[in-house]
């Protein structure tokens, strides 16, 4: 199957990124999330597409951080930034992403606040 797409799209390629995404082709989903930014450095949905592909825990962090600048009420980025923050005991950020998701609606579920809350203590 060919596609073709206007090459100055930052939404295709984004979809394109997607696409390539649910076929397992992750390598070739980053480089359609890329370019949808390099079009588009904005482009917040891109930035949250990139994190959930991206291996390395401090760049994904670093996505889903230029996601919620680009757009800030953009939930799933927020969600993202919280369970990204817990997995690294950052138990602060992740409750203050966490409050973000509940102030635009999309509240995390009962089972991840419950977690913040019986945390480990910080040393």
């Amino acid at each position: 199957l060919a596609i073709t797409i206007n090459a100055n799209d930052a939404e295709a390629w984004n979809n394109l990124g997607l696409a390539r995404r649910r076929a397992g082709q992750i390598d070739l989903a980053i480089a359609g999330y890329k370019q949808a930014l390099l079009i588009n450095p904005n482009f917040a949905e891109a930035w949250n597409n990139l994190g959930t592909v991206l291996s390395a825990s401090e760049a994904r962090i670093d996505a889903w951080k230029k996601a919620v600048v680009a757009k800030p009420d953009l939930a799933i980025a927020w969600a993202n930034l919280a369970k990204a923050y817990y997995q690294k005991s950052q138990f602060e950020l992740a409750l203050a992403c966490s409050k973000r998701c509940e102030e635009l609606g999309q509240p995390l579920g009962d089972d991840f606040l419950q977690k913040l809350q019986i945390r480990p203590p910080q040393p």
